[in-house]
């Protein structure tokens, strides 16, 4: 396994993590945000689930450094995917 594909491993397991131990201390709820939460979630899941059985080897680094990027927004953002996606100003 090359050291990229470590990290974004790595990276998706933490955003994956960050994401399902998110508390709202106060901010409402709305079902449409914690379904996306839900998506995005089971989507990092997999994909890191699939790194370990079958590395790949064909796919552009370009969406590698997306999934990378991706990840770290949700980790600065402490999981808040209302923030994520331009919603929730100033709730953490």
């Amino acid at each position: 396994m090359n050291p990229l594909t470590l990290l974004l491993l790595i990276t998706m397991l933490a955003a994956t993590g960050r994401i399902l131990f998110y508390r709202r201390n106060g901010a409402r709820f709305r079902r449409h945000i914690s379904v996306l939460a839900w998506f995005i979630a089971v989507c990092l899941t997999g994909s890191a689930i699939g790194l370990l059985i079958r590395p790949y080897h064909d796919t552009p680094r370009g969406i590698d450094v997306l999934i990378l990027l991706l990840c770290v927004r949700i980790w600065r953002d402490k999981g808040n995917v209302a923030r994520l996606f331009g919603g929730g100003h100033g709730t953490y």
